[in-house]
């Protein structure tokens, strides 16, 4: 998981990289990879593929001065690792990373629906069978409170929440 995150991280809900990583991992200057994107990448791919795979963001560098870098999916991140040269071994890891996360939202999510679903059907059920009689009603006032805090929980835990770098 750590290399996963070194590589990898969630922003706006998605798996991205960023520039600095790249560079970082790839052994080049942060300058150069701006370049790279500037000159290969935007000149040579249509506004739509830039927009869904690129973001230009500030970050505060050590000496706390504002610089840019760009954050990418990894579309973007394919498109631009193939224009450095000497970086196949990178490529496979941050490729493999992206793999990984998304694997791991997927998994996290088709859990926590599963859990829903069975949370919904147990509340439908309470539901159906308090409304054939006053007993059962009373059934369901005691089973509600605790339908209720697993359905606020499972909400929560369906959220993404993985660290960002």
């Amino acid at each position: 998981m750590q290399e996963i995150t070194e590589l990898v991280a969630l922003s706006d809900g998605k798996p991205m990289t960023s520039s600095r990583k790249m560079a970082k991992r790839f052994n080049k200057r942060h300058a150069n990879v701006l370049r790279l994107f500037q000159t290969r990448i935007q000149g040579r791919h249509s506004p739509e593929f830039i927009e869904l795979n690129f973001e230009l963001v500030d970050y505060i560098d050590a000496k706390g001065e504002a610089r840019q870098e760009i954050l990418m999916t990894k579309n973007g991140f394919i498109a631009m690792a193939t224009k450095l040269s000497g970086a196949e071994e990178w490529q496979e890891r941050f490729i493999a990373a992206f793999d990984r996360l998304s694997e791991q939202l997927e998994r996290m999510a088709f859990t926590l629906w599963n859990r829903r679903l069975a949370l919904e059907t147990r509340d439908a059920t309470s539901l159906a069978k308090a409304s054939i009689g006053s007993h059962l009603m009373l059934d369901r006032k005691k089973e509600l409170p605790a339908i209720k805090a697993e359905r606020d929980f499972l909400a929560a835990e369906m959220q993404p929440s993985l660290p960002l770098h």
